[in-house]
């Protein structure tokens, strides 16, 4: 996959959480009806709410992020540079991030995304917790349970 090819992916994914007003599961469907496979649409559906959440733990000090992504309990990891769909979804969502919502990704859209990262919500309720936590000293792990290094491999 090159980088036109992961923007595309980026867009219908985002396009498909828009149809299904939010709902996971139904974006996953949507994307299956465009011609993705079950697993391609399932871990777009992933990806692309984490990397804007990371841009999002980014711009509030949130300084080290893992360089993988574990896939099982019992240590399956690939690396996050390898992922072409989630890098250019994090580059896009720090731009927005730094200089404002588009045409596409408005504010409602970026926060329906967000809302579906696990590090965001995890990070919430840290902070609901401890509301004087540092951000910058704060590091956390990702995992996308659910997929093998080849299934990730061919399609992230």
């Amino acid at each position: 996959m090159d980088h036109s090819q992961a923007e595309k992916y980026l867009l219908e994914t985002t396009r498909a959480y828009i149809l299904a007003s939010g709902d996971k599961e139904n974006a996953i469907a949507f994307l299956v009806k465009e011609g993705f496979s079950n697993i391609a649409a399932a871990l777009y559906a992933d990806l692309v709410p984490m990397a804007f959440g990371w841009g999002l733990l980014k711009t509030m000090g949130v300084q080290k992020f893992p360089s993988e992504f574990d896939l099982t309990d019992t240590g399956e990891k690939v690396k996050v540079s390898d992922s072409h769909i989630f890098t250019t979804a994090l580059g896009i969502a720090l731009d927005i991030f730094r200089n404002g919502y588009t045409d596409i990704f408005s504010q409602r859209v970026v926060e329906m995304l967000i809302s579906h990262s696990a590090e965001v919500v995890a990070l919430n309720k840290a902070l609901n917790s401890e509301p004087d936590l540092n951000l910058s000293e704060v590091s956390f792990s990702s995992s996308l349970l659910g997929y093998t290094s080849v299934e990730f491999e061919q399609n992230a």
